[in-house]
This record gives C-alpha cells, structure tokens and sequence, in this order.
C-alpha cells in the first residue's frame, strides 16, 4: 500500500537525521573531553597514531563508519590494542582483525603472529587477503613477513568519539 511505503521512507528519513545528531552530539562533546584527556601519553599517542594510520572516510561520504587502524608494525600495533582497550573500553574479544597477505603461504604462521600479539581471538580474524601488488613483485624478498593488519571496532559511536578526539587535538594546535 502506498500509504505504508510512504510512511516508511519517512521514518527511514528521520532515522538518519536522528543518528546524524547523535554522531554530532558524540563529536562534540569528545572534542571537549580532549582537554581533560590530553596530558596522558597513550591518549595523545593513540589519537595522534589513528590520524595517521586509521580509517575516518566515514565522517564524510564513506557508509562505513567503524574504526579500522591498519599497521604493519607490531610495537604501533600493540600500542594501538592498549589504546582501545584504555580509552574506548573495548575489549579484545570486540575487535575484529583481517590480514592484507603478499601471499597466500604463511596464512597460519601470520595468524598465529597476530593473535599472539594482540590477544584477539582468533574466530575474530576474518579471511586474510591475499595479493601481491605489482609495485612489489620485484621485491618479494623484502615483503611484510607477516603483512598488514586491520584492527576493527564496528562501534559507530565510538568511531565518532574517537574523531571528537582528533578533533579535540586539531583545536589545540589551531589546526
């Protein structure tokens, strides 16, 4: 009935308004609480390292708007973990990971790598991807033994806290 399919895209309409105000309502007032947070050095070091290497298209146009920090440096990696677990009290068994692979062969051995390291279970790695870019074929003695990880938290508010964060960080340099 026409009546109801109106209906229904009205209410799909506000939902999005609605949630689009929530994630607004998020940003601002993590952008607020940067300043309370900012003379510890994993709260600034973790924001400052998923400026750089974490995924943020979904403030603007991206769909997807979860967390995503992609690392091939164990260290970073695991300072990244204590971050989340810290800050965004996530727990280990709520982060997802999936592996950016040069080849399929040492699937198990980089898994186990993972794993060990950040002490996500490992039903949380989803299938690894596998490729080799052809920037690289010439130099496939000197791959990522372990390759790239992607270390997902699929909060949505907590991915737009995490960028109150960054832009609480932004306003205190003028930036």
């Amino acid at each position: 009935n026409a009546t109801a399919i109106k209906k229904l895209i009205e209410r799909n309409k506000q939902q999005t308004l609605d949630a689009r105000k929530r994630h607004s309502d998020i940003r601002v007032s993590a952008k607020k609480e940067f300043t309370k947070l900012s003379s510890k050095t994993l709260f600034v070091s973790g924001i400052c390292l998923y400026w750089g290497e974490g995924y943020k298209q979904g403030v603007i146009e991206g769909r997807q708007k979860n967390i995503d920090f992609t690392n091939s440096d164990p260290e970073m990696v695991k300072l990244m973990i204590l971050f989340f677990k810290k800050f965004l009290e996530t727990k280990e068994s709520d982060m997802r990971v999936q592996l950016m692979l040069h080849d399929s062969r040492g699937i198990n051995e980089s898994i186990n790598f993972w794993h060990n390291l950040t002490k996500i279970p490992k039903q949380n790695f989803i299938k690894p991807f596998c490729s080799i870019s052809r920037s690289s074929q010439k130099k496939r003695d000197k791959r990522l033994k372990f390759g790239t990880i992607h270390v997902r938290i699929y909060d949505v508010n907590k991915f737009f806290h995490l960028i109150g964060w960054i832009d609480g960080l932004k306003a205190k340099f003028n930036i």
